[in-house]
């Protein structure tokens, strides 16, 4: 279960310029990471087995301006390797944001129970854990920690 850490920029008013940041951000609380990291709760209370995502590039090639950010479906090139039919030459880092991505996908369509523990994506244990693993940010993938961002939700 994932989301983009700017989702909520499309549903801002924005002018040439962008959105007001903050309008943006608590769209992107609102309406995708507060509900997500709900449903996760939900889970597991369930003791559901949960892996849990953050897409964070913003690529020039292919993002429409560049202070959309990762916005919603921004992630969607990456995953199925069509960055580079955009607007100009993907970055190394690109394609391995890409190849990442792709990857674990396929691991989990492979075996969602042990597909991604095999790719050291440790499964989400408790809410504010670091097991999130988070695409496309400086990095191709890495693992950080949303309990700040999860904190926030407690407010909306």
């Amino acid at each position: 279960m994932g989301v983009n850490t700017d989702e909520g920029t499309a549903l801002a008013a924005y002018n040439a310029d962008g959105p007001d940041p903050a309008a943006a951000h608590q769209a992107t609380l609102s309406a995708f990471a507060c509900p997500a990291t709900e449903s996760i709760k939900n889970r597991q209370q369930m003791g559901l087995l949960t892996y849990r995502y953050q897409y964070a590039g913003n690529f020039t090639n292919v993002s429409p301006r560049p202070w959309m950010g990762a916005y919603h479906s921004a992630e969607l090139p990456m995953l199925f390797g069509t960055h580079p039919n955009f607007r100009g030459l993907s970055t190394d880092l690109e394609y391995g944001t890409s190849y990442a991505m792709q990857e674990a996908w396929v691991a989990f369509a492979s075996d969602p129970v042990n597909g991604l523990a095999a790719q050291d994506w440790h499964a989400y244990q408790t809410l504010g854990s670091s097991d999130v693993r988070e695409f496309g940010a400086d990095v191709a993938a890495q693992s950080i920690d949303v309990a700040a961002l999860e904190a926030e939700c407690n407010n909306v």
